[in-house]
């Protein structure tokens, strides 16, 4: 039979652990927000192409491409940002 540790051996151990453990998860949760915070400013910057396109004179566009090119851009756009802000309040929830 194993001997039993001490019990201010085992406080130590565990605590170490448990201090170890929490200092991992801190980096993780710094890393996380850096990521997040990269991933939805890149996700701002096409929001705002996409509102700016939205608002800009149908004339003027519809000169510069087809009706169907715009359409289609702007509707890939909006999949992406919408995505993009769909994964980011996934992981933020499992966080």
């Amino acid at each position: 039979m194993a001997a039993k540790k001490s019990g201010k051996g085992f406080i130590e151990s565990e605590w170490e652990k448990l201090e170890q453990m929490r200092d991992e998860l801190r980096v993780q949760a710094h890393l996380l927000k850096a990521d997040m915070k990269k991933e939805l400013t890149g996700l701002e910057n096409k929001f705002q192409k996409l509102k700016r396109d939205a608002n800009a004179n149908p004339v003027k566009r519809a000169a510069e491409k087809s009706a169907e090119e715009i359409s289609d851009a702007t509707r890939l756009l909006f999949d992406t940002v919408k995505d993009g802000m769909t994964r980011i309040r996934k992981s933020l929830k499992s966080k």
